[in-house]
C-alpha cells in the first residue's frame, strides 16, 4: 500500500507524489487496520504540512449526519 499526494505546481498542472510502502503484514502476520490506518493518516499529515494551501477537505469526517427538512441538507 502507498499513499498517493497531488501537489499543485502551477495554473493547471500538478504532480503525484507516491509515498515509500505502508506493509500490511509484519512478521508473516497481518497488521491491524488501526495500526495501517495511523501511518496513512501520518503520511497524510506530513503532506499537509509541507504545503497547507494545497489541501482541500471535502470529507465531513467527524460531523453528525443531517436530518431531513434541516438546512443544507
Amino acid at each position: 500500500m502507498h499513499t498517493a499526494i497531488c501537489y499543485r505546481v502551477g495554473l493547471a498542472r500538478w504532480r503525484i507524489e507516491t509515498g515509500d510502502e505502508i506493509p500490511t503484514h509484519a512478521h508473516g502476520q497481518p497488521r491491524s487496520v488501526a495500526d495501517i490506518t495511523l501511518e496513512v493518516n501520518r503520511e497524510f499529515e506530513t503532506a499537509i504540512r509541507r504545503d497547507p494551501a494545497n489541501w482541500f477537505w471535502v470529507h465531513r469526517r467527524w460531523k453528525p449526519p443531517r436530518r431531513k427538512g434541516q438546512a443544507g441538507a
